[in-house]
């Protein structure tokens, strides 16, 4: 209807379907459909800026006639696109005949074919390619099921122009920036005392700031954060090993990210689960037995104990030992028990390959059936389903 071609191209630059042939002045060139030609790199080019973009990307070809590049894709790769075009806009100039042939040679049988399809081509305005591109994304969006990606991709983008554009002003500006030391020492008190938002709002601010002060050099701002989260793993009692060396190994993964908005994403989330860490591992009153008391279980939970254990080994009643223990925590003795051997397991199912009835074993627990009912009961899913979600997430 209005003679547009719409041509789907892979992932690989290599031409899939096409629509609408007879309005295709590229048919009539040697190099179209190779993906190797300066065009065929050109188009996967542009869907790929499409993909980073999230929504529909204009550009003018290397013939001067303008296209339209949609990305396809699957979760989060690229897997191909739909290009509508080459169109014209507002008018075919002499200029642009003139351009699309210098671009590619034409047979003089295939010439006064090239010649009538530009003439079939029809004009449409700016505001029309507009339209046109709308048209084409919802296309696209109502036939997928992954549509939140793009929208996901597109606020992503806007985010890194957004301080990609501050780098630029405080290039040009070449104002010393000092290093943001009282916000850093803030981020490392908010996980400290186990504030898990607080830490995430500060810390998010804290990226920013060394963003801009490192003038958008991702590399030199891994080694700042690492440095960070490192030190505060640091901070973590000692006998809370297993903790340590999980969480070690969970930072370690701060080297694969590749952009500056999933590396935030990593940060913030690293020191939020880092400080609920510190809130469960340390007890800030003043009552010496249950600060005893609450070192001897992080250090021993994944072993038999019970309440009256406990006030064995520390010589207490029982009854004043649950007592003391529910008014100075919060929780009851069991309560933080379960917490402690939940939190390993946890790390175990995501970071493992065990079956439930060595991780049951391994968190004090007396068999799996029990193991998965308090688990289910306190993470509303089951363990399997817990490592399902783990795996899919990542």
């Amino acid at each position: 209807m209005m003679k547009i071609p719409v041509t789907y191209m892979d992932s690989e630059g290599d031409i899939r379907l096409e629509w609408g042939e007879e309005y295709k002045v590229c048919s009539h060139f040697h190099q179209y459909g190779d993906p190797s030609s300066p065009c065929g790199r050109n188009l996967l080019s542009s869907l790929n800026y499409a993909s980073q973009l999230g929504e529909p990307y204009i550009f003018v070809c290397r013939g001067g006639l303008v296209k339209i590049a949609v990305a396809l894709l699957h979760g989060d790769t690229l897997v191909g696109g739909f290009l509508a075009g080459p169109i014209v806009m507002a008018s075919l100039r002499e200029s642009t005949v003139t351009k699309v042939l210098k671009e590619d040679s034409v047979s003089d049988a295939d010439y006064p074919k090239l010649i009538m399809t530009m003439n079939k081509m029809s004009s449409f305005t700016p505001e029309e390619v507009s339209h046109l591109s709308v048209m084409l994304n919802n296309c696209v969006l109502s036939s997928v099921e992954n549509a939140g990606e793009y929208f996901i991709r597109n606020e992503r983008y806007r985010r890194q122009t957004k301080l990609n554009s501050e780098v630029r002003k405080y290039k040009m500006s070449q104002k010393a920036m000092s290093y943001p030391h009282e916000l850093e020492k803030q981020v490392s008190q908010l996980v400290s005392s186990g504030d898990s938002q607080g830490a995430v709002d500060a810390a998010s601010q804290l990226m920013d700031e060394l963003y801009l002060l490192e003038a958008g050099d991702l590399e030199a701002l891994k080694m700042k954060i690492y440095s960070l989260c490192n030190m505060l793993i640091r901070g973590l009692p000692d006998w809370d090993q297993s903790t340590i060396e999980a969480d070690l190994s969970s930072l370690d993964t701060l080297a694969e990210e590749k952009d500056y908005d999933s590396m935030k994403r990593f940060a913030c989330t690293f020191l939020s689960d880092l400080a609920v860490t510190y809130a469960e591992s340390f007890y800030h009153g003043s009552s010496e037995i249950v600060k005893k008391t609450v070192k001897h279980m992080n250090k021993h939970f994944k072993e038999k104990m019970t309440l009256e254990d406990s006030a064995n080994h520390f010589h207490v009643n029982k009854s004043y030992l649950s007592a003391l223990f529910k008014q100075e925590m919060g929780r009851s003795f069991t309560e933080y028990l379960t917490l402690l051997r939940i939190r390993e397991a946890k790390k175990l199912l995501k970071d493992t390959a065990l079956n439930l009835t060595n991780i049951a074993y391994q968190c004090g627990f007396s068999d799996q059936s029990y193991f998965s009912k308090v688990f289910r009961k306190v993470e509303g899913l089951t363990p399997k389903e817990y490592r399902k979600q783990k795996r899919i997430n990542s």
